[in-house]
């Protein structure tokens, strides 16, 4: 996709490279939760890959996939439409209803979309960590935590500092007139728009701005290299190739000195991890029929989602409504808590059940860790 926006293999391969090496990226490889955002990732570069192709609506069937992959993929439509913008400049009006129908479907389907992830039955806007709050401080607080992380946390970087790259990113690409770099200009600010207002995310969530990111370092890398190297014939693969090592190497040794972790942390998680998902097995008869689940104590209290994906997994049912005590004390406005049908706490290694009466229609205030009354598990397999 890169080598087809730029028009070089080797900004191609750079930008790949950029994206495939970054301490920071570790969950997409060790955690299960992150599928949705690498399907989204795939769908979208795919789905933009095919509209470049002239395969408009093999494009929009993508996009459709990338959008029911995860809700950061729609920024889709706004990459193609400036895309086309720099590419085939438009006339008059009459653009968006000739060249454009399948676009402007597209960006129709992105509104109901988005839409319905707000305020529908179960939206975001009813969820606490993805209700957003629209401001100008919360936006250019989390592109600075990204672009910190990015860099590998390095303590002279100040918000202000932050602001002042991207400024002079854009500046360069509007003196270069280089139609990826304006591209990445506006790729990556919109593209982080569904994140920028919720609560904090990882460098990893970001993926798809990232690419742009990754794909205006590579076209400067190349354009720089070859003023520093003008060479020509037999040595510009020479050239090319000891570029891509020397960033490589650069990668790695910035990997290396910021990675303090090791196999042995995925270890003893996974073996974690075995241990819970054995026992959720054990208890999926329970959870025929359930409709909301309240856990006491989170055998990962560090990662809020890890249970509420794994009962939905084991239940096979995503319309199960599980709450952990601690965030629903924090995010709770009604003024009881819905009847739970099973409630469960971890202790010593296991999951216990608790009798649901203590917890059934009361205000939130009154849930309480130690009102649990202990019932042994029958399972009627």
């Amino acid at each position: 996709m890169a080598r087809r926006l730029t028009g070089s293999v080797e900004t191609g391969l750079l930008t790949a490279l950029l994206l495939a090496v970054h301490s920071h990226f570790w969950p997409l490889y060790t955690r299960t939760g992150f599928i949705f955002d690498i399907l989204a990732v795939t769908f979208f570069s795919a789905a933009l890959l095919a509209w470049l192709n002239g395969r408009r609506v093999l494009a929009l069937a993508l996009y459709v996939a990338c959008m029911n992959s995860k809700e950061v993929a729609v920024s889709w439509p706004v990459v193609v439409f400036v895309w086309e913008l720099l590419v085939h400049p438009p006339r008059n009006w009459t653009w968006l209803f000739r060249e454009a129908r399948i676009l402007m479907i597209a960006a129709a389907m992105t509104v109901v979309f988005i839409a319905g992830r707000l305020y529908g039955s179960r939206g975001l806007t009813g969820l606490g960590d993805y209700r957003p709050e629209i401001s100008w401080s919360n936006y250019a607080g989390h592109v600075h935590h990204w672009t910190w992380a990015a860099l590998y946390e390095p303590a002279w970087l100040t918000p202000a500092m932050t602001a002042g790259f991207a400024l002079a990113a854009c500046a360069i690409a509007l003196a270069s007139r280089s139609r990826p770099l304006l591209l990445a200009c506006v790729w990556a600010p919109v593209a982080v728009l569904p994140l920028a207002f919720i609560r904090q995310r990882g460098l990893e969530s970001i993926s798809i701005a990232l690419i742009a990111v990754a794909m205006y370092l590579g076209v400067a890398i190349h354009g720089v290299s070859r003023r520093l190297l003008p060479v020509a014939g037999r040595w510009e693969p020479v050239r090319a190739a000891g570029v891509f090592v020397i960033v490589l190497a650069l990668l790695v040794t910035a990997h290396l000195r910021y990675w303090h972790g090791g196999l042995d942390y995925y270890i003893t998680e996974g073996r974690k991890v075995e241990a819970v998902m054995r026992q959720f097995g054990e208890i999926r008869p329970l959870l025929r029929g359930v409709k909301n689940v309240l856990i006491l104590a989170d055998p990962w209290p560090d990662h809020p989602y890890d249970s509420m994906m794994s009962i939905k997994t084991v239940a096979n049912d995503d319309a199960v409504e599980v709450h952990r005590l601690d965030r629903l004390r924090e995010s709770w406005t009604e003024p009881v808590v819905p009847p739970f049908d099973l409630v469960l706490r971890w202790d010593g290694g296991r999951f216990e059940r608790c009798a649901p009466g203590p917890y059934r229609n009361v205000p939130v205030e009154r849930l309480r860790l130690d009102a649990c009354v202990v019932i042994p598990f029958v399972l009627n397999r």
